[in-house]
């Protein structure tokens, strides 16, 4: 199943780009601010199965979705049905990361997906440079969808649905605003942070990676040293906050992002410095921590 998925996902490539949602531009700006933090020996292993920089990778999973879901149609690439519940994690009651999704439609499936992905890279020198370029590609993007307070699904039975609504074909969101006189779900406002917030940056990595990595090294460090589920976990219940804010119906500008940009900026630095470990630890042996 993996290997035609993967062939199959080689071949796309070349068709080209769709527009994407999903944390939308953000997803390059993780991978920007995780390669600045990748050792050399990382570097020179991702330089060897890439052609592009690491950021231009951040949103491929979601081109071949985009294309998918928005004609129904999967016949391009039937294999790929496979990933469509991975761009979101299911978490308990105890926020708690689920290998496989608890939701009434079946979405949420990131983190298991994510192990999955991270399984393979372990043993890299041991697959074909496709499946290594595909899964390394797959969890540039894991990383940055489960930690998208938008991406969290706090449904803890198949009758309980979260404000997040929906499954992901049908983009979410029963929670609708209006944001500068256009009707938005929760989730689009969510997936729109580095776009709105300082669109003064114009969308320049630079600038906005400037702006953004500014934590210290003990930060860095103790975002590195968690495991992958309690660091996930602990995204998780921060991510409830927003559920406390305004309420459906509400009038919003872009006041609304800059009243909550450190909050999300949260989630964005803690994807950039978690991606960045997790790449390390796959392809530096002398790795030991942010």
């Amino acid at each position: 199943m993996m290997k035609k998925l993967i062939l199959i996902l080689v071949s796309l490539l070349a068709l080209g780009a769709v527009k994407a949602s999903a944390w939308g531009w953000d997803h390059k700006l993780i991978c920007y601010v995780a390669q600045n933090h990748c050792t050399d020996n990382t570097m020179k292993v991702i330089e060897r199965y890439l052609d592009v920089p690491l950021h231009d990778v951040g949103l491929w999973m979601d081109h071949f979705r985009s294309r998918a879901w928005v004609k129904q149609d999967w016949s391009d690439s039937p294999e790929y049905t496979m990933t469509s519940l991975w761009h979101a994690v299911s978490v308990d009651e105890n926020y708690y990361p689920l290998m496989k999704s608890n939701r009434p439609d079946g979405n949420g499936d990131g983190f298991g997906a994510l192990l999955q992905c991270l399984e393979i890279l372990k043993d890299y020198r041991n697959h074909t440079d496709s499946t290594v370029v595909v899964n390394l590609k797959l969890v540039c993007h894991l990383v940055g969808d489960v930690a998208c307070p938008g991406h969290i699904l706090h449904s803890f039975s198949k009758e309980e649905h979260d404000p997040m609504g929906g499954g992901l074909a049908a983009g979410y969101g029963k929670w609708n605003y209006t944001y500068n006189g256009k009707s938005i779900t929760l989730h689009a406002l969510i997936d729109g942070v580095a776009q709105n917030t300082h669109p003064e940056f114009n969308r320049n990595l630079q600038k906005y990676a400037a702006y953004l990595d500014t934590y210290t090294p003990e930060q860095k460090r103790e975002i590195a040293d968690q495991p992958l589920d309690l660091w996930l976990q602990g995204l998780a219940k921060d991510s409830k906050q927003i559920f406390e804010w305004d309420r459906p119906g509400a009038i919003l500008d872009q006041s609304w992002y800059l009243e909550h940009e450190e909050y999300f900026f949260t989630f964005i630095r803690s994807a950039s410095y978690k991606l960045a470990d997790v790449l390390n630890e796959l392809f530096d042996p002398e790795y030991k921590t942010l």
